[in-house]
């Protein structure tokens, strides 16, 4: 039963993290083609998609880690 649980837990986290992924990912790739559909001035563009890849990597990197945090906690650490 216990097992059960921990499976439960891992996939419940497993899922939160893949949605906040998903909706990063969406919004980043939005963003983007927004930036280069728009009328700025080209000097500006690489600027604000590396910005938004920062954040995107920021984003990946913190949900990483909960994933892993979250699977270490519940099954290595027994």
């Amino acid at each position: 039963m216990k097992k059960l649980v921990k499976w439960i837990k891992v996939l419940a986290v497993g899922i939160f993290y893949l949605v906040i992924l998903g909706v990063a990912l969406v919004l980043t790739v939005g963003l983007i083609i927004g930036i280069l559909s728009s009328e700025m001035r080209f000097f500006f563009k690489p600027t604000m998609i590396l910005l938004i890849s920062i954040y995107a990597a920021i984003v990946f990197a913190a949900a990483w880690g909960g994933m892993r945090k979250s699977i270490n906690h519940n099954f290595v650490a027994e």
